[in-house]
């Protein structure tokens, strides 16, 4: 604007000249021991403004997040400042750093992990001896990388598990959200992945092991020190010895050939229903170790983990559509498979408010429903249809159990299966283990 009233090129000390001739003035003065006077214009503000406009403004994402959280605390926002804003289009190294810096910033705030004082400029900037929350998320930008591609890759985790984190964990909204909205993912991880999922998003998007790496790190300072760090070596420990664990089975599961086993390592306290899901929904890391909300915390993540609840689909269609938005991990073919698992005395269980456990009635189910509830999930499974869009055989990777103690199941149906007497046995330490579940 300056360059058009001129009507010539102007340098930066020639703007900010003409801007002092016109009596302009900042909004804000400086207060505290504040190095820069900002009631006067001066060359300083119009660098800043530019350099906020260019590294901050430009990116969609930062400018949503200093909005929001504008609009929610006002004045009281920690990004209200020019001169913090300006350290944090500054100092960090690249877009990528600076974005994911107001991400995590934004995500602790939100969740009342980092408080709006505490977000000063001394804290974000730091000293020499002492580095601040910039230089910090930085290195945590960094160590993301680092334990995901070096490290998970030096304690042999599974490759396809490790690939899962990077997609899952890349940010911290993608962090939040698949660890406490959506953790049905995490059932396809091997023990020792979740180890390291836990460990990765303790260090990385929660505060856990802050202080022991800002007493150990430098600005600037490569991920790789945290081999030298006591308190986190110890964490990372644990999941090494998990994943060899785990290799030593498989090692043993390969010599034996046949017989292998293999082990699946998998309260209303208020009577108001918002209150009780937002109890429940809270991460165990949130809550005092131990405690009894601790364990419910860690007993309702479990179950989301591994179970998933859905309402009967009113049509076939629809039934084939949930089955594979509920993206079954495929097993492989001679290894492992998916149970499609039918009781045909449970069909007639009664339902709802008023049910009583056990009361059933004497019901003989039809094709029709039959052909919804197992073969459209069957179709849902990679199961082929025939020419009346009826399905008669599962997949390949895939077994249909049909439970059928009241004898109602018609013969022709499912006319390749045969009739078997299973017995489920257990040994005494896998009761045990049972039970403490």
């Amino acid at each position: 604007m300056m360059e058009k009233l001129e009507g010539r090129k102007l340098h930066e000390g020639e703007v900010v000249q003409l801007l002092k001739s016109k009596h302009l003035q900042t909004a804000m003065k400086g207060e505290g021991d504040s190095s820069v006077d900002v009631s006067n214009y001066s060359e300083w503000n119009f660098k800043a403004a530019r350099t906020i406009v260019a590294k901050l403004h430009s990116d969609e994402v930062i400018t949503e997040i200093v909005m929001r959280q504008e609009a929610a605390k006002g004045s009281e926002s920690c990004f209200n400042s020019m001169s913090k804003l300006e350290k944090l289009a500054q100092r960090p190294s690249c877009l990528a750093s600076r974005r994911f810096i107001f991400q995590l910033f934004d995500d602790l705030l939100c969740h009342g992990l980092l408080p709006h004082d505490e977000v000063s400029k001394d804290k974000i900037v730091g000293s020499g001896s002492n580095p601040g929350l910039i230089h910090l998320f930085e290195f945590k930008w960094r160590a993301l990388s680092y334990i995901l591609d070096i490290m998970a890759v030096q304690a042999k985790l599974k490759d396809e598990d490790r690939t899962l984190l990077k997609e899952r964990m890349r940010d911290p909204p993608s962090a939040r959200a698949n660890t406490q909205d959506n953790v049905s993912w995490q059932g396809a991880l091997a023990k020792s992945s979740l180890e390291a999922l836990t460990f990765l998003h303790e260090l990385v998007f929660l505060k856990k092991y802050d202080n022991v790496m800002k007493q150990a790190m430098k600005p600037n300072s490569h991920p790789e020190i945290l081999n030298e760090m006591e308190t986190i070596q110890e964490a990372w420990k644990e999941v090494i010895s998990g994943r060899e664990n785990e290799l030593a089975e498989e090692k043993a599961a390969l010599q034996a050939l046949e017989g292998a086993k293999s082990e699946d390592n998998s309260e209303v306290e208020e009577n108001c229903p918002e209150h009780l899901l937002k109890q429940a929904r809270k991460t165990p890391n949130s809550l005092p170790q131990n405690s009894p909300m601790y364990w419910k915390a860690v007993a309702n993540q479990t179950v989301r983990m591994y179970c998933n609840i859905v309402v009967e689909a009113a049509s076939s269609a629809s039934v084939v559509a949930t089955v594979e938005k509920g993206e079954l991990p495929v097993g492989e073919v001679g290894k492992a498979c998916v149970l499609v698992h039918l009781d045909t005395s449970l069909l007639g269980e009664g339902l709802g408010p008023g049910a009583q456990d056990g009361l059933r009635k004497a019901w003989r189910p039809d094709e029709a429903v039959v052909n919804k509830l197992l073969g459209s999930a069957l179709l849902g499974l990679g199961a082929q249809a025939d020419k009346h869009g009826k399905c008669n055989a599962p997949g390949e990777a895939v077994v249909a159990a049909v439970l059928d103690p009241l004898n109602v199941w018609q013969k022709t149906w499912l006319k390749d299966s045969c009739s078997q007497t299973v017995w489920l046995c257990f040994n005494e330490a896998r009761v045990n283990n049972t039970a403490s579940l």
